[in-house]
C-alpha cells in the first residue's frame, strides 16, 4: 500500500497526500477529508520512517523506536519489578499516540549496551532500575541518544540526565496524616524489604509525623532472608497484638509486603481493616486485588511517570540543541482509600 493507491482512491495527487499525512497547511478541508477517508478505506498507516518533511509531531524521529533499557534486571524479569507494569503501561500509552513502539531490555553493567541501541533501531532511551546499576549504565555513557531516568530520587541520578520521579518524601508524612485524622495515636510500621533507601526514608518521616502529631510507633525492618524474615514478621505481630497501648493501625512500606503481614495476622486471628487499621504504599492494583480486604494505599502514580517520561523525551527529540540543562519532573503521591470489613449483621 503506498500514497499512490491512496490519492487515486481520493482523487488527489500524490502531493496533497503527503501534505495531509504532514498535517502540513493550506490543504482545503474537503480535500483533507477525502484523503483521511481514503486512508481509512484502504487501511493505509504511514510508516514512521517516511522521507522527507517531518510535521512537529514526527520532529526528531528516526527509527519510530523507543528503549526501555532495565539496568540491572533481564527484560523477563522486569515484570516483577513493583509498579513496573503501570510505567510500562503509561509509556506504551503515550507512544501510540505518535505511532511509537516501546523495545524492552535488560542489562548489568558488566554486559555490553543493548544492540538496538548500539545500531540506532532507537531515537531514545528510559532508563529504570536500581540504583547500583543505573549508576553504572549512566557512567559507561549512552552519547547521542536522549534519555531520560525514570522512578529514581533526584539526589540518587549522577550525570546531566533529565529524571521523572515522585515526591517519595510526601509518602510517610501521608500515610502518618490519614492514620491520624482517623484516630489512630499508636500505629506501627512494617518494612518487609531490608535496607532499602526509598522505604527507609518513608519509615522515618512516617514516624516524624506520627511523633508530631501525639503519636506513637512500633517499627519492623525486614532481613534478607525470607524465611527469617517471615519469622520475625510473625514474631513482631505477636508483639504487636499484645502491646501496651493497643496497637491499632499500622503503614506498610509497600503493597508487595501485604500478603507475608496478612499472613502473620491470620496467624494471630487480626483481621485487616477490622482490628487494625492498614495503609500501604505504591498502588500495585494486581497484588492488592488478591487480598481479601484491600486497605488503603498510597498512590505513586507510576502510570503518569510512565506518560510523563516519554512526554519529555519526545520534547528532547524535538528540541536536540536546546541547552537550559536537565529538567526534573516531580510526580505528588495521593492516597486511595480501603475497603471496611464487609458487615456480617442481619440486615
Amino acid at each position: 500500500m503506498s500514497i499512490v493507491e491512496v490519492a487515486k482512491c481520493a482523487g488527489v495527487s500524490k502531493s496533497t497526500v503527503s501534505r495531509v499525512i504532514n498535517q502540513a497547511p493550506g490543504v482545503a478541508e474537503p480535500l483533507r477529508k477525502a484523503v483521511l477517508e481514503a486512508m481509512e478505506q484502504l487501511q493505509y498507516q504511514p510508516s514512521p520512517r517516511r522521507p522527507g518533511p517531518k510535521p512537529a509531531s514526527r520532529r526528531g524521529i528516526r527509527a519510530g523506536n523507543v528503549l526501555l533499557l532495565m539496568a540491572g534486571f533481564e527484560a523477563s524479569a522486569a515484570y516483577q519489578m513493583p509498579v513496573f507494569p503501570a510505567i510500562l503501561h503509561g509509556a506504551e500509552k503515550a507512544l501510540a499516540q505518535d505511532g511509537m513502539n516501546l523495545v524492552l531490555a535488560g542489562r548489568h553493567k558488566d554486559q555490553p549496551i543493548p544492540t538496538s541501541l548500539r545500531s540506532g533501531q532507537v531515537d531514545g532511551v528510559l532508563l529504570l532500575g536500581t540504583i547500583e546499576e543505573v549508576e553504572a549504565t549512566v557512567a559507561q555513557g549512552i552519547v547521542g541518544v536522549p534519555m531520560v531516568v525514570v522512578l529514581r530520587s533526584v539526589e540518587e541520578v549522577p550525570g546531566n540526565h533529565d529524571r521523572v520521579t515522585y515526591n517519595n518524601r510526601a509518602v510517610g508524612p501521608l500515610a502518618a496524616e490519614y492514620l491520624l485524622n482517623r484516630g489512630h495515636q499508636h500505629a506501627a510500621f512494617v518494612s518487609g524489604v531490608a535496607n532499602h533507601s526509598a522505604f527507609e526514608v518513608r519509615q522515618r518521616l512516617f514516624r516524624r509525623a506520627m511523633n508530631a502529631g501525639g503519636g506513637t510507633v512500633m517499627e519492623f525492618s525486614a532481613t534478607e532472608n525470607r524465611a527469617d524474615r517471615l519469622a520475625k514478621i510473625d514474631a513482631f505481630v505477636q508483639k504487636l497484638k499484645r502491646a501496651s497501648p493497643a496497637v491499632t493501625a499500622a503503614c506498610v512500606a509497600n503493597d508487595a509486603s501485604l500478603p507475608d503481614l496478612y499472613r502473620a495476622f491470620a496467624n494471630h486471628g487480626i483481621e485487616p481493616q477490622k482490628d487494625i487499621d492498614l495503609v500501604s504504599c505504591d498502588n500495585e492494583q494486581a497484588l492488592l486485588s488478591t487480598l481479601p480486604v484491600r486497605p488503603a494505599t498510597i498512590d505513586i502514580r507510576a502510570e503518569l511517570m510512565g506518560r510523563l517520561a516519554i512526554r519529555q523525551l519526545r520534547w528532547r527529540l524535538a528540541h536536540p540543541e536546546d541547552g537550559d540543562g536537565p529538567v526534573t519532573i516531580v510526580v505528588e503521591p495521593r492516597l486511595i482509600p480501603g475497603e471496611s470489613w464487609p458487615s456480617t449483621g442481619d440486615a
